[in-house]
């Protein structure tokens, strides 16, 4: 959960707020993609573990900053919003649960969802 964190403080602190937002992505959905247990921790429904709610209240206002970031350097549309970002991961943590025989697939739909918010 710390490595997550520091994760999204990186990107958060990043010059190129698209790329940051890209690649905090990847990673993310990477390591998900790999371990079950951390992506129920990571679910945005909330946990019963104290310290991945500490986890997410550090997290949410860096991705928040993330996406400011990139709406004021012009890369990302102005509707698309941190929760937006939350219900990505949602979403392609449902495609990996749902398509376990091809581990890959949630990276098609990573690139659609990227492809349509950025300005």
């Amino acid at each position: 959960m710390e490595a997550e964190v520091d994760r999204a403080r990186v990107s958060a602190e990043a010059d190129d707020s698209w790329q940051a937002l890209m690649d905090y992505l990847e990673e993310s959905m990477r390591l998900q993609a790999g371990n079950k247990g951390l992506r129920a921790l990571m679910c945005p429904a909330g946990s019963v573990f104290d310290s991945v709610r500490e986890c997410k209240a550090v997290m949410n206002p860096l991705i928040e900053q993330l996406v400011t970031n990139a709406h004021s350097q012009g890369t990302l549309r102005q509707d698309c919003t941190a929760r937006d970002i939350a219900l990505l991961q949602l979403a392609l943590v449902g495609i990996m649960d749902a398509t376990p025989q091809e581990p890959e697939a949630y990276r098609r739909h990573l690139e659609l969802f990227l492809d349509g918010v950025r300005a």
